[in-house]
């Protein structure tokens, strides 16, 4: 990526992506454990999920941003696929807040049972295609980072994420089990990918304020 950045825009675009993520993979775990139950347990998990898809895109735009112009056309490609992902997983998961739980909390789960969040159901798979497309995001990203430094790692967690794309819509279309522990790698890739993305783009924020405060430095000193 270029040296210059998009500010402290990147950064807090970057670093809040990081947290949703964290937080998903957290109630996602607790829940596995059986810690987090019942309705408590989907709304935390979805309302997590909600939070990813619009910081993940606003960072996407800042790595876009940043990218060389030489090498921008892979990370706008990258940005279009993360809108795609945030259309689809936002439909699957407001749909599960704010029509499926509230009814079957009062009892009717039957009258939004087309839309319940099961396997091979539509909007099981409506979320599949999402996350698989959030995966591509991050694939066509790769060519925009340098091979040395924390962009490297970026670049490594990239690649991986783009990969788990394959048993993700494989697990999200035909339901198969024995690859649900290459679905739970994405709770590493993604949260990785963001965090290190908020240092990178912290760093390159940091340095910007002090060249401007060095800058302004000298303009009041030729003034005086």
């Amino acid at each position: 990526m270029n040296t210059n950045s998009p500010g402290k825009l990147a950064f807090w675009t970057a670093f809040f992506a990081a947290v949703f993520s964290v937080m998903y993979s957290i109630f996602q775990i607790l829940s596995a454990l059986g810690v987090l139950t019942g309705y408590v347990s989907q709304i935390l998990i979805f309302g997590a999920s909600i939070l990813i898809a619009p910081s993940f895109v606003a960072m996407m735009a800042c790595v876009h941003h940043a990218a060389s112009d030489s090498k921008k056309v892979w990370s706008q490609i990258g940005v279009l696929f993360s809108v795609l992902y945030a259309v689809f997983v936002m439909i699957a998961y407001m749909t599960e807040l704010f029509v499926v739980i509230p009814h079957s909390m009062r009892g009717e789960a039957d009258k939004v049972a087309l839309l319940a969040f099961n396997p091979e159901s539509i909007m099981y798979v409506i979320d599949g295609l999402g996350y698989t497309f959030m995966c591509m995001a991050t694939l066509f990203t790769v060519p925009i980072y340098i091979d040395t430094g924390i962009e490297k790692w970026i670049k490594r967690m990239s690649i991986m994420n783009g990969i788990l794309g394959i048993p993700i819509f494989i697990v999200y279309t035909h339901f198969q089990p024995v690859l649900l522990f290459f679905v739970a790698l994405w709770m590493i890739t993604v949260p990785g990918i963001c965090i290190l993305l908020a240092v990178r783009f912290g760093g390159a924020a940091y340095k910007d304020n002090k060249a401007d405060t060095h800058n302004r430095k000298i303009v009041n000193i030729k003034i005086s």
